[in-house]
């Protein structure tokens, strides 16, 4: 079984949003300028550029509103359990038991104090948001008494 990587770039809104507004804010800091090269008689004048400052306002407005945009998605914080590794390369690496060319996170299986997460070259179920799991940093149930 094999995933698509194209597939959640053109699923996920965020990812459009920055798909059409890239090229669009391109296009419009073309708009803000026109260079222009004059020839008398075989001879090439030195060049001019126009600056228009009605379409750099508008690329101002643009990219404000752009920059706003991203800066909530960038300061939202994601919904649901997050991986302890959150962000760090390296502890994410350490903790693949089972490396395969695509692999899944999950529940792995029960246990007494402590369930074990994972990953497998198989879909696995959802992680238990009631079960303690070892390395949580969270304590057992029964070595609280």
């Amino acid at each position: 079984m094999t995933t698509n990587p194209l597939k959640p770039i053109f699923a996920h809104p965020n990812c459009l949003v920055l798909f059409i507004a890239k090229p669009f804010l391109h296009w419009m800091f073309g708009l803000s300028f026109k260079v222009y090269n004059i020839a008398y008689d075989e001879l090439l004048e030195p060049f001019s550029i126009a600056m228009y400052t009605i379409q750099i306002w508008n690329l101002c407005i643009a990219l404000f509103i752009f920059s706003c945009f991203f800066t909530l998605i960038a300061l939202r914080r994601p919904c649901g359990p997050q991986p302890a590794t959150y962000g760090h390369v390296q502890t994410l690496t350490n903790l693949v038991d089972e490396w395969s060319p695509v692999m899944w996170w999950g529940h792995k299986e029960d246990g007494i104090p402590y369930c074990h997460a994972g990953t497998s070259d198989h879909p696995l179920p959802d992680v238990k948001m009631d079960c303690v799991y070892a390395g949580s940093g969270v304590e057992s149930p029964a070595s609280v008494s």
